[in-house]
């Protein structure tokens, strides 16, 4: 088996290892020969932190077979199709693997966020399943203070809340449609046809919506000219990888 180097050096093989402090030596269960109880219980939190570096690194490789489409070794055509046979070779079933992969993306996309604010991966894996939610009604900035310091059950409740920044975005400037032009702030800033050809008025607006609630947000909306969902999906699977890395 080829060795592979523990260290983060940000490289697209890296971007898959544990953090350095991460790579202690595996279980030892030499505490529950102990009479002392002090001893037994630094035993039992070097054993749930194994477990945690286990299952982060569980998480990890599900993301990077599907990611770098590995599934193909197993002569699948999809990681949909891979999971039919894994949840045999694995002995797991499909909803867990659904949900270590799920952790394992969104390590990866906020891995430097996460890093920067100072989180622990042991023992706060589960808060990541909250964090896209939050970053949806909440300011970055303060999610990513929460999920470092917060409780699971406290920024579980955080990110299911709602606060006056999310109430911002939804007052955000709103697009109406008149019969032949679209309006904002009173001002006509495009001609439309009466009965538009090809797409439907709906499909107009929540095109500009998504440009407003994107702008909210503090990133920048792009619009590519794409033949069907299929690259679509790529395009979205590209950004994942970008974002991985920095």
């Amino acid at each position: 088996m080829k060795a592979i180097s523990n260290i983060d050096n940000g490289t697209i093989g890296g971007k898959y290892t544990l953090p350095v402090r991460q790579t202690e030596a595996g279980i030892s269960f030499t505490f529950l020969y102990s009479d002392a109880l002090d001893e037994i219980e630094n035993g039992i939190k070097e054993t749930m932190a194994a477990i945690n570096r286990a299952n982060l690194g569980i998480a990890l490789a599900f993301a990077k077979i599907d990611r770098e489409a590995l599934y193909v070794q197993a002569g699948c055509k999809s990681y949909l199709e891979y999971l039919e046979t894994a949840e045999v070779k694995l002995n797991m079933s499909r909803q867990t693997i659904s949900d270590y992969k799920r952790i394992g993306e969104i390590y990866l996309t906020y891995k430097g966020q996460l890093q920067n604010a100072g989180f622990k991966e042991e023992g706060h894996l589960h808060k990541l399943r909250f964090l896209p939610r939050a970053l949806e009604s909440h300011p970055a900035e303060e999610v990513f203070k929460r999920i470092a310091h917060d409780s699971l059950r406290k920024f579980m409740n955080f990110a299911k809340s709602t606060d006056a920044f999310e109430q911002e975005q939804k007052n955000a400037q709103q697009p109406e449609f008149p019969v032949k032009e679209i309006l904002i702030d009173g001002h006509g800033i495009l001609q439309i046809a009466a009965e538009p050809t090809g797409y439907s008025r709906d499909e107009i607006a929540t095109f500009l919506k998504k440009i407003f609630e994107i702008k909210a947000k503090g990133n920048h909306p792009h619009l590519l000219d794409l033949y069907d969902e299929a690259e679509s999906r790529a395009i979205d699977s590209y950004l994942k990888r970008l974002r991985s890395r920095r």
